[in-house]
């Protein structure tokens, strides 16, 4: 943007710089959990596809199979994506939130480093806390919960929800 062109634009409101601050984690927070869904859908239709292909033959009504397999694991995977998304949408505004009220602790604006640095390290310290819970929780059913439902259910949402807030908030 020329310097002309920015003199005429008046102030942002803090306000309107908070609501999209979480407006951003509310997207980042849903596309994170799509995105991770529709990963965790393909793993999962390859693997029963992969069983089933290693039972039945052509002759035995393979391609029907394969099919019904297909859209019958697409609605429970769908249904529970956009569950999950909603409660990750919420965690992505509170994310915002806080990254946004640290970014205004101290003087002057922060760089791309240092909100990409908030970006990673909120999100990483709410979803420490939020294993915790989950640990804690479980009791003493962890041991039957780790390391393939732990690591499905929370661990690698919580990764790939900290690399697309620490992307998404490079430039806040």
């Amino acid at each position: 943007m020329n310097e002309a062109m920015s003199a005429t634009l008046p102030p942002v409101s803090p306000d309107f710089a908070l609501g999209r601050m979480m407006r951003r984690g509310a997207q980042t927070g849903f596309l994170s959990a799509l995105l991770y869904g529709a990963l965790a859908t393909l793993a999962i239709g390859v693997r029963s596809s992969l069983q089933i292909l290693s039972v039945l033959s052509l002759d035995e009504g393979l391609l029907p199979t394969l099919a019904a397999n297909g859209f019958g694991l697409l609605w429970p995977c769908l249904i529970t994506t956009l569950l999950l998304g909603a409660i990750a949408a919420l965690v992505g505004v509170v994310t915002g939130w806080a990254v946004y009220a640290l970014s205004h602790i101290g003087p002057g604006p922060k760089t791309p480093r240092q909100t990409a640095t908030l970006g990673f390290g909120v999100p990483a310290l709410m979803l420490l806390l939020i294993n915790l819970l989950v640990i804690q929780g479980i009791g003493g059913y962890w041991g039957a919960f780790w390391p393939q439902g732990y690591l499905f259910w929370v661990g690698l949402p919580s990764l790939v929800f900290v690399a697309a807030t620490t992307w998404a908030y490079r430039r806040a």
